[in-house]
């Protein structure tokens, strides 16, 4: 079982849940999400997320290392762990990348919400910062 602590803004959490199920598969092993509480499950729909929400408790922490790909880490066979850092990599997840892009379809309140903002734009030239 691969487990995460979600922290930080969306965009972390993004990274993190995307890292966690990248590390999963790359083991075959199972993962688990923390539930609720987080702007990860306020945005997304995360359909494959169903059967891998409450994780267990207790399991050995796995401090990122470094804040760039841990290739070992990544490589290494693990089971029971509980992930605490960023993974701010999409190598972490690029071998699954059709699936977490599934995963990361806004939910119809949030395209609901933004629709009448984004056709009020069109044909500008929009850039974002964040």
């Amino acid at each position: 079982m691969i487990i995460v602590t979600l922290m930080g803004g969306t965009g972390n959490q993004m990274f993190q849940y995307a890292a966690t199920k990248g590390i999963a598969v790359n083991g075959g092993n199972d993962y688990q999400i923390p539930s609720s509480e987080h702007s990860l499950f306020e945005a997304f729909k995360l359909p494959s997320i169903e059967n891998h929400i409450n994780p267990i408790q207790g399991l050995q922490t796995f401090n990122e290392r470094f804040y760039h790909f841990d290739e070992d880490f990544f490589n290494e066979k693990v089971d029971d762990r509980d992930l605490m850092g960023y993974f701010q990599t999409e190598k972490y997840f690029k071998h699954i990348e059709e699936d977490i892009r599934k995963d990361f379809t806004f939910k119809d309140e949030v395209i609901d919400h933004v629709s009448p903002i984004m056709q009020s734009l069109t044909g500008m030239k929009i850039f974002s910062i964040h």
